[in-house]
């Protein structure tokens, strides 16, 4: 059984997340980005030599969104 690893190295990756609010006394509006500029990367990397190589997971798309938060 071939057991070689070559075919799963992973090569480095950034992600970009972003949140900025704004708010008074009682209030708060915050908007969020995960993953900013939508890069694909792999969340996990499940070695299997047995199958043929790895099982490998894409990490999350990119995400945004508004939170509104009042106080009472």
């Amino acid at each position: 059984m071939d057991t070689s690893y070559e075919k799963t190295k992973v090569d480095g990756y950034g992600i970009a997340n972003v949140r900025v609010g704004i708010g008074g006394d009682r209030w708060r509006v915050t908007a969020f980005a995960r993953n900013l500029f939508d890069e694909e990367y792999p969340a996990e990397v499940i070695m299997s030599p047995e199958f043929g190589g790895a099982f490998v997971t894409p990490g999350a798309y990119r995400t945004a969104g508004v939170e509104f938060q009042w106080d009472f």
